[in-house]
């Protein structure tokens, strides 16, 4: 009688465990289809804010006056982290879509 009972709660137990894997496999897909999304989303406004700035500093040139220091400083560092947005989306990318072969 011990050992069927012992079998039956480790069926249970098997069963619980599976649908626990099956619902964190979820959550994880979820998590990372959202913070993929969030940090595409940040990539576009940065492309947008350079693009921006690139047309305030051609408008300055183009009245005679010549940009900032700081102007120029904070394009330089937009750039800069528009590199890194990239690389990150883009292993994100990568990463989702080895998930969807697997």
């Amino acid at each position: 009688m011990n050992e069927i009972l012992a079998a039956l709660i480790t069926g249970v137990f098997s069963v619980i465990m599976m649908w626990m894997t099956y619902r964190l496999n979820q959550i994880h897909t979820l998590v990372n289809s959202n913070m993929s999304r969030a940090l595409e989303d940040g990539l576009a406004s940065m492309r947008v804010s350079r693009y921006l700035m690139g047309e305030v500093i051609d408008l300055k040139r183009a009245a005679g006056h010549e940009p900032s220091v700081m102007s120029l400083a904070a394009l330089a560092a937009l750039e800069e982290e528009i590199r890194k947005a990239e690389i990150t989306v883009a292993g994100r990318r990568q990463m989702l879509e080895q998930g969807r072969r697997d």
